[in-house]
């Protein structure tokens, strides 16, 4: 329960675009490991100091330095090799991989809502920076919820063709309905 908190909390300061994040208590001794892999997930976020009692965080993220565009774009194509992995389950085992990818599309979701949460509350700096608008801000938000909900239905997914076993016709009838969705995606 202490873990989930933490996480939340430093989500919550890294979308809100502080620059230090300073996680101090008893419970860092003990969960210093999750917190250190949480932070991982996030782009640009680097743990600069820790003891048994502390750790800091430093952001190196410079948002003139990036592109909404182009982040939605690396999500879509992380979704799409990991349909073509997902398709070969049954013959190789890409579940790894796969958990892996949807990862970093959790990290790129994150740094959309980065972007989203910063230009909600600076409107001018947001236009100025990207050319977008509030409209704009909300459908690259829910590009990039989409796609990760569709990353996460695919690490699904590849979880039960990992340890289903299916006759070559279901498998062949799963395949085709696989194919179907992913159709539907692009």
């Amino acid at each position: 329960k202490n873990l989930k908190r933490i996480e939340r909390e430093i989500l919550a300061a890294y979308v809100n675009n502080y620059k230090t994040i300073t996680l101090s208590g008893s419970e860092i001794k003990n969960q210093a490991k999750i917190i250190q892999e949480f932070i991982q997930k996030l782009v640009a976020l680097e743990i600069v100091e820790q003891d048994s009692k502390k750790i800091i965080a430093k952001d190196f993220l410079n948002l003139n330095d990036i592109s909404i565009t182009q982040i939605i774009k690396k999500m879509d194509v992380i979704s799409r090799s990991m349909f073509s992995d997902c398709k070969n389950m049954f013959n190789e085992d890409n579940y790894d991989s796969i958990f892996h990818r949807d990862q970093d599309i959790n990290k790129f979701r994150y740094l959309v809502y980065r972007i989203v949460w910063h230009g909600m509350k600076n409107p001018t700096d947001i236009f100025k920076r990207y050319n977008l608008n509030n409209i704009d801000l909300f459908n690259y938000w829910w590009f990039s919820f989409s796609i990760e909900q569709i990353g996460d239905c695919i690490k699904r997914i590849a979880r039960y063709m990992k340890t289903t076993k299916l006759s070559k016709k279901s498998q062949d009838d799963f395949l085709d309905l696989l194919n179907e969705i992913e159709k539907n995606y692009l």
